[in-house]
């Protein structure tokens, strides 16, 4: 019984300390940033989404947003395709790099590569480590820090990265509001049994002809 208190006890704490960092984080998180960062997914030739463990799903997650409103974005499992990836850029392309230590040695290897390319940076990343993948970033949208670098696996820190993925992802759809929208529309899967609720709905305002 102690076993399953603690087990409550530890599960309370864990969500206590994800609602912290997700308030932190959108403390931090600059409008003047975030609306020229929309502004680059915008106008790039292609999105390219770089990540390594939680961050890749959280990569992961950016690439559905972003292809349900036909915006073109990679993001590769492994670590040698996402090289390859930056490697061959273009400078009219979009890198977004997604790492909460900053120092993952890999990711600062792609945002170099990338850099180097002629590409612009985003960096996901924590604050206050300016040598990592913020060294080759033009913009930081910075994620509070919540946990040590060195932690059982990434909880409040995964949370924080989907808030900056998701206000980022607010933001470009706003600037693109009726291509966007119609695009949500048209690509909005019917649930099972939601299309005869529709059906029957709309017999109803038809005055119930079939």
């Amino acid at each position: 019984r102690h076993h399953e208190r603690d087990g409550r006890m530890c599960t309370v704490c864990a969500g206590a300390r994800g609602m912290l960092s997700i308030e932190a984080t959108s403390r931090l998180l600059d409008a003047a940033t975030i609306d020229r960062c929309a502004d680059l997914i915008t106008s790039c030739r292609v999105v390219d989404l770089f990540g390594i463990g939680a961050s890749l799903l959280v990569a992961h997650d950016f690439e559905q947003k972003l292809t349900r409103v036909d915006r073109e974005c990679h993001v590769y499992d492994d670590w040698h395709s996402q090289w390859l990836c930056a490697r061959n850029m273009h400078p009219d392309d979009l890198a977004i790099v997604i790492s909460y230590s900053g120092i993952t040695s890999e990711m600062v290897e792609c945002a170099r590569c990338a850099r180097e390319r002629g590409a612009q940076v985003i960096a996901i990343t924590r604050l206050g480590n300016g040598n990592g993948v913020a060294r080759y970033a033009d913009y930081v949208l910075g994620i509070a820090t919540s946990e040590p670098l060195v932690r059982s696996g990434a909880m409040g820190s995964r949370l924080s990265q989907l808030l900056v993925v998701d206000v980022l992802f607010s933001a470009f759809v706003a600037k693109n509001y009726e291509r966007c929208a119609e695009l949500i529309r048209r690509n909005y899967t019917v649930k099972e049994g939601e299309g005869a609720s529709r059906f029957a709905a709309s017999c109803t305002k038809g005055g119930g002809h079939a």
